[in-house]
Protein backbone atom coordinates (compact mmCIF):
# COMPACT_ATOMS: atom_id res chain seq x y z
CA UNK A 1 0.00 0.00 0.00
CA UNK A 2 1.27 3.47 -0.91
CA UNK A 3 2.58 5.27 2.22
CA UNK A 4 0.99 8.55 1.00
CA UNK A 5 -2.46 7.06 1.56
CA UNK A 6 -3.82 7.97 5.00
CA UNK A 7 -4.24 4.92 7.25
CA UNK A 8 -8.05 5.15 7.36
CA UNK A 9 -8.26 5.15 3.54
CA UNK A 10 -5.73 2.31 3.29
CA UNK A 11 -7.92 0.29 5.66
CA UNK A 12 -10.99 1.03 3.52
CA UNK A 13 -9.15 -0.09 0.39
CA UNK A 14 -7.96 -3.30 2.01
CA UNK A 15 -11.48 -4.00 3.22
CA UNK A 16 -12.78 -3.62 -0.36
CA UNK A 17 -10.53 -6.33 -1.76
CA UNK A 18 -12.34 -9.59 -2.45
CA UNK A 19 -10.96 -13.02 -1.62
CA UNK A 20 -8.07 -13.79 -3.94
CA UNK A 21 -8.01 -10.28 -5.42
CA UNK A 22 -4.43 -9.01 -5.76
CA UNK A 23 -3.49 -5.36 -5.33
CA UNK A 24 -1.27 -4.22 -8.22
CA UNK A 25 -0.98 -0.48 -7.43
CA UNK A 26 -2.37 2.06 -4.98
CA UNK A 27 -2.00 5.81 -4.69
CA UNK A 28 -3.56 9.08 -3.68
CA UNK A 29 -3.64 12.61 -5.10
CA UNK A 30 -0.49 14.57 -4.34
CA UNK A 31 -1.28 16.59 -1.20
CA UNK A 32 -1.55 20.36 -1.57
CA UNK A 33 -3.16 23.10 0.48
CA UNK A 34 -4.82 24.54 -2.63
CA UNK A 35 -5.91 22.83 -5.86
CA UNK A 36 -3.89 24.59 -8.57
CA UNK A 37 -6.25 23.38 -11.30
CA UNK A 38 -8.95 25.59 -9.72
CA UNK A 39 -6.77 28.73 -9.70
CA UNK A 40 -8.42 30.26 -12.81
CA UNK A 41 -11.72 30.18 -10.93
CA UNK A 42 -10.00 31.85 -7.97
CA UNK A 43 -8.62 34.60 -10.23
CA UNK A 44 -12.14 35.25 -11.56
CA UNK A 45 -13.67 35.08 -8.08
CA UNK A 46 -11.53 37.89 -6.59
CA UNK A 47 -12.83 40.75 -8.80
CA UNK A 48 -16.35 39.24 -8.84
CA UNK A 49 -16.57 39.19 -5.04
CA UNK A 50 -14.90 42.61 -4.68
CA UNK A 51 -17.41 44.18 -7.09
CA UNK A 52 -20.36 42.43 -5.38
CA UNK A 53 -19.21 43.75 -1.99
CA UNK A 54 -18.67 47.24 -3.42
CA UNK A 55 -22.08 47.29 -5.11
CA UNK A 56 -23.90 46.02 -2.01
CA UNK A 57 -22.08 48.52 0.22
CA UNK A 58 -22.88 51.37 -2.15
CA UNK A 59 -26.54 50.33 -2.37
CA UNK A 60 -26.72 50.20 1.43
CA UNK A 61 -25.15 53.65 1.75
CA UNK A 62 -27.58 55.14 -0.78
CA UNK A 63 -30.64 53.64 0.88
CA UNK A 64 -29.60 55.01 4.29
CA UNK A 65 -29.93 58.54 2.89
CA UNK A 66 -33.51 58.02 1.67
CA UNK A 67 -36.49 59.30 3.60
CA UNK A 68 -40.24 59.01 3.31
CA UNK A 69 -42.31 56.26 1.73
CA UNK A 70 -39.42 54.83 -0.32
CA UNK A 71 -37.29 54.27 2.78
CA UNK A 72 -38.98 50.96 3.69
CA UNK A 73 -38.79 49.59 0.14
CA UNK A 74 -35.22 50.80 -0.35
CA UNK A 75 -34.11 49.01 2.81
CA UNK A 76 -34.42 45.68 0.94
CA UNK A 77 -32.51 46.89 -2.15
CA UNK A 78 -28.99 46.01 -0.84
CA UNK A 79 -30.18 42.43 -0.17
CA UNK A 80 -30.13 41.81 -3.94
CA UNK A 81 -26.34 41.82 -3.73
CA UNK A 82 -26.19 38.96 -1.21
CA UNK A 83 -26.55 36.09 -3.76
CA UNK A 84 -23.66 37.58 -5.76
CA UNK A 85 -21.51 37.83 -2.64
CA UNK A 86 -22.34 34.23 -1.64
CA UNK A 87 -21.56 33.00 -5.16
CA UNK A 88 -18.21 34.83 -5.02
CA UNK A 89 -17.36 33.36 -1.61
CA UNK A 90 -18.19 29.90 -2.99
CA UNK A 91 -15.81 30.44 -5.92
CA UNK A 92 -13.11 31.69 -3.55
CA UNK A 93 -13.47 28.55 -1.41
CA UNK A 94 -13.47 26.09 -4.35
CA UNK A 95 -9.67 25.57 -4.65
CA UNK A 96 -9.40 24.93 -0.91
CA UNK A 97 -12.46 22.65 -0.88
CA UNK A 98 -11.03 20.66 -3.83
CA UNK A 99 -7.71 20.21 -2.04
CA UNK A 100 -9.56 19.01 1.06
CA UNK A 101 -11.59 16.55 -1.04
CA UNK A 102 -8.38 15.21 -2.58
CA UNK A 103 -7.03 14.40 0.89
CA UNK A 104 -9.97 11.99 1.27
CA UNK A 105 -9.34 10.09 -1.99
CA UNK A 106 -7.43 6.88 -2.62
CA UNK A 107 -7.03 4.87 -5.80
CA UNK A 108 -6.18 1.23 -6.44
CA UNK A 109 -5.65 -1.09 -9.37
CA UNK A 110 -6.07 -4.80 -8.72
CA UNK A 111 -5.88 -7.79 -11.02
CA UNK A 112 -9.70 -7.51 -11.43
CA UNK A 113 -10.69 -3.83 -11.33
CA UNK A 114 -9.81 -0.20 -10.68
CA UNK A 115 -11.14 1.28 -7.43
CA UNK A 116 -11.72 4.83 -6.19
CA UNK A 117 -12.41 5.25 -2.48
CA UNK A 118 -13.61 8.58 -1.13
CA UNK A 119 -13.63 8.81 2.65
CA UNK A 120 -15.18 11.42 4.87
CA UNK A 121 -18.48 11.46 6.70
CA UNK A 122 -19.79 8.87 4.24
CA UNK A 123 -17.65 6.43 2.28
CA UNK A 124 -18.08 6.23 -1.49
CA UNK A 125 -16.50 3.35 -3.40
CA UNK A 126 -16.60 3.15 -7.20
CA UNK A 127 -15.25 0.11 -9.04
CA UNK A 128 -14.40 -0.15 -12.73
CA UNK A 129 -14.14 -3.54 -14.38
CA UNK A 130 -11.90 -4.16 -17.42
CA UNK A 131 -15.00 -3.80 -19.64
CA UNK A 132 -15.64 -0.33 -18.20
CA UNK A 133 -12.12 0.73 -19.21
CA UNK A 134 -12.14 -0.55 -22.78
CA UNK A 135 -12.77 2.83 -24.45
CA UNK A 136 -9.29 4.24 -23.86
CA UNK A 137 -7.62 6.82 -21.65
CA UNK A 138 -6.55 10.44 -21.53
CA UNK A 139 -3.45 11.42 -19.55
CA UNK A 140 -2.51 14.97 -18.64
CA UNK A 141 1.03 14.86 -17.32
CA UNK A 142 3.28 17.55 -15.85
CA UNK A 143 7.06 17.73 -16.20
CA UNK A 144 7.60 16.12 -12.80
CA UNK A 145 5.63 13.01 -13.84
CA UNK A 146 2.51 13.74 -11.83
CA UNK A 147 -0.72 13.88 -13.72
CA UNK A 148 -4.37 13.04 -14.11
CA UNK A 149 -5.70 10.00 -15.94
CA UNK A 150 -9.25 9.80 -17.21
CA UNK A 151 -10.87 6.80 -18.82
CA UNK A 152 -13.24 7.55 -21.64
CA UNK A 153 -16.83 7.50 -20.47
CA UNK A 154 -18.92 4.50 -19.62
CA UNK A 155 -22.70 4.69 -19.39
CA UNK A 156 -24.82 2.55 -17.17
CA UNK A 157 -28.54 2.14 -17.87
CA UNK A 158 -30.68 2.68 -14.81
CA UNK A 159 -34.28 1.76 -14.09
CA UNK A 160 -37.13 3.52 -15.82
CA UNK A 161 -38.44 6.67 -14.18
CA UNK A 162 -42.12 7.42 -13.42
CA UNK A 163 -42.79 8.44 -17.05
CA UNK A 164 -41.54 5.08 -18.34
CA UNK A 165 -38.44 6.59 -19.95
CA UNK A 166 -35.05 4.95 -19.47
CA UNK A 167 -32.21 7.13 -18.37
CA UNK A 168 -28.49 6.64 -17.98
CA UNK A 169 -25.86 7.42 -15.40
CA UNK A 170 -22.44 8.50 -16.68
CA UNK A 171 -19.37 7.61 -14.65
CA UNK A 172 -15.80 8.42 -15.60
CA UNK A 173 -12.74 6.98 -13.95
CA UNK A 174 -10.46 9.82 -12.91
CA UNK A 175 -7.21 9.41 -10.99
CA UNK A 176 -6.22 13.00 -10.15
CA UNK A 177 -2.76 14.43 -9.32
CA UNK A 178 -1.01 11.06 -9.05
CA UNK A 179 2.71 10.31 -9.10
CA UNK A 180 4.16 8.44 -12.12
CA UNK A 181 1.04 8.96 -14.23
CA UNK A 182 2.56 7.18 -17.24
CA UNK A 183 3.19 4.01 -15.25
CA UNK A 184 -0.31 4.08 -13.77
CA UNK A 185 -1.83 4.48 -17.23
CA UNK A 186 0.18 1.45 -18.42
CA UNK A 187 -1.25 -0.61 -15.55
CA UNK A 188 -4.79 0.56 -16.40
CA UNK A 189 -4.26 -0.44 -20.03
CA UNK A 190 -3.09 -3.88 -18.92
CA UNK A 191 -6.21 -4.23 -16.77
CA UNK A 192 -8.45 -3.11 -19.64
CA UNK A 193 -6.80 -5.69 -21.94
CA UNK A 194 -7.89 -8.52 -19.62
CA UNK A 195 -11.52 -7.70 -20.40
CA UNK A 196 -11.22 -8.90 -23.97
Amino acid sequence: MDPQIPRRLADLLEHELEAGERLEWSGAPRPTWVDTESLPILLFAVPWTAFALFWTGLAYALTRSMEGEMETLATFFPLFGLPFILFGVGMLALPFWSARRNRNLAYAITDRRAIIVQGGRNVRVVSYTPQDLRFGFERIQHRDGTGTIRANRRTRALAEDETGSEFESVEQLCFERIENAGEVERRLRQLAATGG
